[in-house]
């Protein structure tokens, strides 16, 4: 999944969360939540594919492991201890770093999602010979018959995020309406 997917389906799940359970509208800070959604892709993909390629040629390592989540969680849950404003935010940048991991169906491969419980190492993967060949690579990819239902959750990301946004403005905009 790219970018747009992974940031307007986390979005989506936390918008029907907050729908659902009210009460918890307040303490969802969507800023929080766009981050986390592409958290594990800002740390592994540079670190899997652009400096260490010939080491990993990977671009999902720590951050794509249940450890890596398990340690935000426990940071978010320590820092709400002492400060409960703080602390929500990481417990939320937390989940929605996890709602990654799902989308990414990181369960079909343990020996990364189960790191290190599994083993030190991580699947090595192809080696492209640099970054810009890689996202060639990818972007080619992306057109085969059998990635196309990608752009579908890309399609899917973009009006959930285009929804989400709107709705954040209007809140902002005209504050009195989110009271209702």
């Amino acid at each position: 999944m790219f970018i747009i997917g992974h940031l307007g389906l986390t979005l989506a799940i936390f918008l029907v969360i907050s729908l659902l359970v009210p009460s918890i509208r307040n303490m969802i800070d969507y800023r929080f939540v766009a981050v986390g959604a592409l958290l594990p892709d800002l740390i592994d993909k540079p670190i899997g594919r652009l400096f260490f390629e010939e080491i990993f040629a990977n671009g999902r390592i720590f951050a794509h492991t249940f450890l890596f989540v398990l340690v935000l969680f426990a940071m978010g849950a320590i820092i709400h201890k002492y400060h409960k404003e703080n602390g929500t935010g990481m417990i939320i940048l937390s989940i929605a770093s996890f709602m990654h991991l799902l989308q990414d169906r990181m369960w079909t491969v343990p020996q990364t999602f189960l790191w290190p419980i599994m083993g030190w190492e991580f699947p090595h993967g192809t080696t492209y010979g640099g970054f810009s060949h890689y996202l060639s690579v990818v972007t080619a990819n992306s057109f085969a018959p059998e990635v196309s239902n990608t752009y579908m959750f890309e399609l899917a990301g973009l009006s959930v995020f285009i929804i989400v946004v709107y709705w954040q403005l209007f809140r902002i905009i005209v504050p009195h309406t989110t009271n209702q």
